[in-house]
């Protein structure tokens, strides 16, 4: 495990280099102080956020492993990647619609264009993690691996993951408003609230325990987030 995390940081930062020097003539440098001051302070937040929306969907595995046993952590692992993969939907819809909002700024009609982007989400989001609690239970069977799916975790973690867009929904407002500041307060709470959940729940109750703590920790991102981002 070590030295596949080594490679893929390896990977990763050649990558990274690569495309840095070969689009280095893509990349304007404004001389104006107050531009780069404006773009730290509409940047840095967005940085700090991802952070703390990584530890907001790993740090429910390391507690697993630390309190439970590495069969537990292995189902649990297993389950949270089916029903995480909606997030490859909710990339693509937002690479189609979040410029055309950008293009519109803060109007009726860029709301408009969010309620349709959180609709498809929603909906194509749906689909796929319905298809997956339906027929994954008869693909663990054919390759006797039925040891492998927890009907309450994954539907618990496929409701946790549906309501995302809301969040999304929202984080572009905050983009929009240029009020970045608030999106790592949202995550950072929301990252918090799962750790506290995680040590009460867990021991008690597992996998499901950990599945019922991202559950409510995306449901407080998401009130936070659309309250937030609705007021400011």
């Amino acid at each position: 495990v070590e030295y596949l995390v080594i490679a893929e940081a390896i990977l990763l930062l050649s990558v990274v280099a690569y495309s840095l020097f070969d689009f280095r003539g893509f990349f304007i440098w404004p001389a104006a102080s107050a531009i780069w001051k404006k773009s730290l302070l509409f940047g840095l937040p967005l940085i700090l956020h991802i952070l703390a929306g990584a530890s907001l969907g790993q740090l429910d595995k390391l507690m697993i492993a630390n309190m439970l046993d590495a069969s537990a952590l292995g189902v649990y692992a297993f389950i949270n990647s089916i029903a995480g993969g909606v997030f490859f939907i909710f990339a693509v819809v937002n690479i189609v619609y979040e410029a055309k909002v950008y293009q519109l700024g803060i109007s009726d009609e860029a709301e408009q264009l969010l309620k349709k982007m959180f609709k498809i989400s929603m909906l194509s989001a749906a689909a796929v993690l319905l298809l997956a609690n339906v027929s994954l239970p008869h693909i663990l069977e054919w390759v006797d691996k039925q040891n492998y799916y927890d009907i309450q975790t994954i539907l618990i973690l496929s409701l946790a993951y549906l309501i995302y867009p809301l969040y999304l929904q929202a984080n572009i407002r905050f983009s929009l408003k240029e009020k970045t500041q608030y999106i790592p307060m949202m995550t950072g709470t929301a990252a918090a609230a799962n750790v506290v959940l995680n040590i009460l729940l867990i021991p008690a109750y597992g996998i499901m325990g950990a599945a019922v703590s991202t559950l409510l920790a995306y449901v407080i991102l998401v009130l936070l987030a659309q309250w937030t981002s609705r007021k400011i």
